[in-house]
């Protein structure tokens, strides 16, 4: 029974990571700043335990003694919002490097696997301060690799969406807002003539590609991967599927989805079509993803409608191409 570490527990994709492992015969702890949930019924010895990773130590004590770590830490709040955040990178860079250092002691090499995702639009430098502290995390986890300190893999995820969104803290990601918006007959709008394309991915498929690289690390050991959908869904027309699903549970007329001007500033990059080719992971372990769009924004929707949150007034002020140029929700 080997010991599987997930920091970030309580977070959209880490809880849903958690939830998974929970039903393998194996040690699992849950690590997160609050107590991660657990269904009764998990099948693994379950130690959840509370921990903020920017503190000294804290790090290195939670994954002390794992065989594996999934490493799903991100700073909270909007992305763009980490370019005056300079807290945020010491979460998203110095908890990666504080896991490199709890292990360079150890005489077998965990394995870490790095939630992160797509770098900005195919280009070679980052743009952001988003961009860039996931390039030094990954730089952080395929250095230690290199140096015998760990076995690394890093995931790129494109937009990842789902209904356990409803249980997060942190507010409604793109696809649940305009889920919401549709719920409260407010107008989907996207920027220009919503032909930009994005990659939009089910959480159960992101989950999925996090237990591949947990199962078969053999083949993707000391690299990153780039997991997506086929192909890449223009916004008006992903945004027509959210207005119909509404509309085909609640018997309303859908939503209207409409163009709308852009911010001031918005820059180029924020009408850049995604660029990921998610062949080369599927050649090297056979993973494809298996909920579609269509499917996965109707069981979205289900969930949102069971749990109450389509209440008038619950649609957050989200938008067009800003709304998805972030990893995950």
């Amino acid at each position: 029974m080997r010991t599987v570490t997930v920091l970030g527990a309580s977070g959209f994709l880490g809880g849903a990571v958690a939830e998974a492992l929970a039903a393998r015969p194996v040690r699992l702890r849950l690590v997160s700043r609050r107590p991660a949930a657990v269904r009764p019924g998990a099948v693994a010895d379950v130690d959840v335990r509370t921990a903020d990773v920017t503190e000294p130590g804290a790090v290195a004590d939670a994954v002390e003694g794992s065989d594996a770590v999934v490493y799903a830490v991100r700073p909270g709040g909007y992305w763009r919002d980490l370019e005056h955040d300079p807290a945020s990178r010491v979460v998203a860079v110095g908890a990666m490097r504080a896991v490199v250092e709890a292990f360079r002691s150890t005489a077998d090499r965990p394995l870490c696997v790095y939630t992160g995702s797509h770098l900005g639009r195919g280009d070679a430098e980052p743009h952001t301060e988003y961009e860039r502290q996931k390039r030094d995390a990954e730089r952080a986890l395929l250095d230690a690799h290199a140096d015998g300190v760990l076995r690394g893999i890093g995931l790129r995820l494109p937009v990842v969406f789902g209904p356990e969104i409803v249980h997060s803290p942190s507010g409604p990601g793109s696809v649940v807002g305009m889920v919401r918006r549709a719920f409260a007959g407010q107008p989907l709008t996207y920027w220009g003539d919503g032909t930009l394309r994005r990659h939009f991915m089910f959480v159960e498929d992101a989950v999925s590609a996090v237990l591949t690289a947990l199962d078969l690390p053999g083949p993707l050991a000391g690299r990153c991967w780039s997991i997506a959908s086929p192909a890449a869904r223009e916004l008006r027309d992903v945004f027509g599927v959210i207005a119909r699903a509404v509309a085909d549970h609640t018997g309303l007329p859908p939503a209207p989805v409409v163009s709308t001007p852009a911010p001031a500033d918005t820059d180029a990059r924020d009408f850049q079509h995604d660029v990921i080719d998610p062949g080369p992971f599927h050649d090297a372990v056979g993973w494809t993803p298996r909920v579609g769009l269509e499917e996965g924004v109707a069981r979205t929707v289900a969930a949102l409608a069971g749990s109450g949150s389509e209440r008038p007034g619950a649609a957050p002020a989200v938008a067009g191409a800003r709304a998805h140029t972030s990893g995950t929700e």
